[in-house]
């Protein structure tokens, strides 16, 4: 099948390179010059595991090309995926301009396509904006939403193994043609309608990012009363009726979705005369939740004005650049407006967090140069090398070998009976 893929971030790029995998013609589409030029060598313009290896075998066998010439994608093509980015506005409603801008560029080349909006938009945005944008164009087309539940970091898995489908349509046609394209998928289908397909993407972020906060709360409470929240979760995982992904506790979600979505509901039900406000403490607690970070290190040091610390883990996850709303963000300014010296180091998102500015950082050139004579440091994602690190690298490298550890990346009893203030959010040890 002749697909088009309008967009080339995480969501774009993904959803390209799977069905280039799966053999069928794909043509990515982006007004970013520089982007189509990377493609179109093979490079990949995100960090992201699996996607330049698949990017070079896929352009090197002309399975897939890209192009900043839309319209033409758009007639070549039999199915148009809209991948493009919806950011939160100053109110923390949905930017939905590139969305208009992408259905306006194919509305005149359109005879017979089926166009899917992939990208996460509110309820009612293909029957109120694509379709309305369409019909002033020309030719026959279908819509339909087909929102995806893609993880930075397996991105290329996700998309080639997903948990299920979900196709909102507005007719037959376009769901057969869907269904056809994801045949060789051995997972649950879900057939709906436009806006409850719409909703179904933003029901779940909601619910995974509640899961993240009920687990940061509960740590908080475990605190209080002496208990480690990792020995309650373990517990609460085994009840078969809950399940156990999204219920480590740490520092908060960050990333290009949960807080946007988050925002965008909560805008989207004001202006339905409804405060959601189970959404929006959500929120609260989340932006509060990577402060209890300084805490601990001010209940480790005392004062901290002038001490040298490290953090380790400047993306918002680990296995990628990708520095949006990231916890690291907030620790490290607060750490900055209390006088601390920072260094700061990343696998992956050292340019990225650069960009943003923030302050006076040191950057370090490898990890063991991060912690070398710090006073601290603060463990912000579970990435490969600082997993792998000791209590011997803490204890030979730092000035003082305490760490504040957001991911419970080592065993605590090793740790502390090495020598080290091992202290965590939620922790036993760490009232």
């Amino acid at each position: 099948m002749k697909i088009g893929v309008i967009g080339s971030g995480y969501v774009g790029l993904a959803t390209a390179l799977a069905f280039g995998k799966l053999g069928h013609e794909v043509v990515c589409g982006d007004i970013d010059e520089d982007k189509i030029a990377m493609l179109n060598d093979g490079r990949s313009p995100v960090a992201e595991p699996g996607f330049e290896e698949t990017l070079k075998e896929l352009t090197g066998s002309g399975k897939l090309k890209a192009t900043i010439d839309i319209p033409a994608l758009a007639s070549e093509s039999e199915v148009i995926f809209l991948c493009v980015g919806t950011p939160s506005l100053p109110d923390g409603g949905i930017d939905l301009s590139a969305i208009e801008d992408a259905t306006q560029a194919i509305s005149c080349s359109l005879d017979g396509q089926v166009v899917v909006v992939k990208s996460t938009v509110l309820p009612g945005t293909a029957r109120g904006v694509v379709l309305k944008v369409l019909k002033g164009g020309s030719g026959g087309y279908t819509v339909c939403n087909n929102p995806e539940f893609l993880r930075e970091g397996s991105a290329l898995e996700d998309s080639l193994d997903p948990d299920r489908i979900i196709i909102g349509s507005i007719d037959g046609k376009g769901t057969e043609k869907l269904l056809e394209l994801y045949k060789g998928f051995d997972c649950p289908k879900l057939m709906t309608d436009l806006d409850t397909a719409e909703m179904i993407k933003y029901a779940s972020n909601i619910f995974l990012a509640l899961k993240i906060t009920y687990s940061n709360e509960m740590a908080n409470l475990c605190e209080r009363f002496g208990v480690d929240v990792y020995d309650v979760m373990t517990g609460v995982k085994l009840d078969k009726r809950i399940a156990p992904k999204y219920l480590d506790a740490g520092a908060g979600f960050g990333g290009s979705c949960f807080e946007k979505d988050l925002s965008a509901m909560i805008a989207a039900a004001k202006d339905e005369g409804y405060y959601p406000s189970l959404i929006a403490t959500t929120l609260d607690i989340n932006d509060a939740q990577p402060l209890r970070m300084i805490e601990l290190l001010e209940s480790a040091l005392g004062s901290i004005p002038g001490k040298d610390v490290a953090v380790l883990g400047l993306a918002f996850k680990e296995d990628t650049a990708d520095v949006r709303n990231s916890r690291a963000i907030i620790i490290v300014q607060a750490l900055l407006g209390k006088g601390v010296n920072v260094t700061v180091h990343d696998p992956l998102a050292m340019d990225n967090f650069r960009s943003l500015c923030i302050g006076d950082l040191n950057y370090a050139g490898d990890v063991k140069d991060a912690l070398r004579d710090k006073d601290a440091v603060i463990i912000q994602t579970n990435a490969d090398e600082y997993v792998k690190l000791g209590p011997e690298d803490f204890k030979g490298l730092m000035r003082s070998p305490v760490v504040i550890d957001g991911r419970r990346a080592y065993e605590p009893e090793d740790m502390i009976s090495a020598g080290i203030t091992y202290l965590g959010i939620g922790w036993k040890n760490s009232k």
